[in-house]
């Protein structure tokens, strides 16, 4: 449990450093590879499914970053 608390604690360090574009990339690769992912497993792979969220949230944690605290 211990290392669980560690491992959490050093990935929201890393993510509370991140710049205003780079977290939105961030969140927009995790939502890409996320829906791939589950359209491997569940349906066949349709790309331009898993790109166009992905862009809507990167955009959408760019524009809205600033306004949102991340504390």
């Amino acid at each position: 449990m211990a290392g669980a608390k560690q491992l959490y604690g050093r990935l929201d360090r890393w993510v509370r450093n991140l710049s205003r574009i780079e977290y939105a990339l961030f969140a927009g690769g995790v939502s890409l590879v996320s829906q791939l992912i589950i359209d491997i497993f569940l349906t066949e792979l349709q790309l331009l499914d898993a790109v166009i969220p992905a862009l809507t949230i990167t955009a959408v944690f760019y524009f809205l970053s600033g306004r949102i605290p991340r504390n």
